[in-house]
């Protein structure tokens, strides 16, 4: 077990309706800002190679988009908008590791992963228009990495980074207007996430060993404990077999001593 902490990048990647290049419009320009990771780590071993890991973890991350100029969005006002992501994110992972070479071993990492977006606005009766931007509140990723192992004397500390690739839909369409189709949402068929992360990771492994060293040490201490109160019953019998022929005045037969 243990925990990581990284930042990271996304942004989106958008596919357009058939008519929307031949309109001679530009693409929506994505800004993407630094966000940060920070979660944690269980793993299982399945063999000397593999480990099958479960990473739950909170990103944060925030994309500015600016679309382009034109009749509608005339102002920069209107072709910005902010959206902020905080996702709990729950990837299943398998690690792929190479042969260990002294304190160094390289890695790389495949999964899928599902995120809950708690800043999504799924459920605001407003959008764009009142200048609201909504998403989905869960998507489904596939991710791959690599990343190194370095073996220090209490845990294992493993810079890593990895791709993250949304393979489902996350825009909410604006809701219908009289005015015609939205300008910010009307001619996008698609929109998904693409994003990078760089996680720090460290996994204790010095705990196991002790918490074994300590179990040992009990368990020598109970055997001890135990050997050491037969000894005293065996010495406490003898005392109380003397005291009951002693005190009858009867010939002690020595050959029954209780030794």
């Amino acid at each position: 077990y243990g925990y990581f902490v990284g930042i990271n990048s996304y942004d989106f990647k958008f596919s357009y309706e058939g008519e929307y290049y031949k309109q001679e419009r530009n693409d929506i320009e994505v800004m993407p800002k630094k966000g940060f990771n920070v979660g944690l780590i269980a793993d299982l071993r399945v063999n000397k190679f593999i480990n099958i890991r479960i990473e739950p973890g909170l990103y944060y991350t925030k994309r500015d988009l600016m679309y382009p100029e034109n009749k509608v969005l005339a102002i920069e006002s209107d072709r910005l908008r902010e959206v902020k992501s905080t996702y709990i994110h729950l990837p299943l992972m398998v690690k792929f590791s190479a042969a260990r070479i002294n304190n160094f071993r390289p890695f790389l990492l495949a999964g899928i992963s599902t995120d809950f977006n708690l800043s999504s606005n799924h459920k605001n009766v407003d959008d764009n228009f009142s200048n609201v931007f909504r998403t989905e509140p869960q998507n489904i990723n596939y991710e791959i990495g690599l990343g190194f192992d370095f073996y220090l004397f209490y845990f294992k500390f493993s810079p890593s980074i990895r791709g993250i690739f949304s393979m489902e839909n996350e825009l909410i369409p604006d809701n219908p207007n009289t005015s015609g189709p939205s300008p910010w949402t009307g001619n996008i068929i698609k929109m998904v996430s693409r994003g990078f992360a760089i996680n720090l990771t460290f996994e204790w492994f010095k705990t196991y060993q002790g918490l074994k060293i300590s179990l040992n040490t009990i368990a020598v201490a109970v055997d001890t404990f135990r050997l050491s109160g037969n000894l005293l019953l065996e010495k406490l019998g003898i005392v109380i077999w003397f005291l009951i022929f002693s005190s009858n005045d009867l010939p002690i037969p020595w050959d029954s001593l209780p030794i």
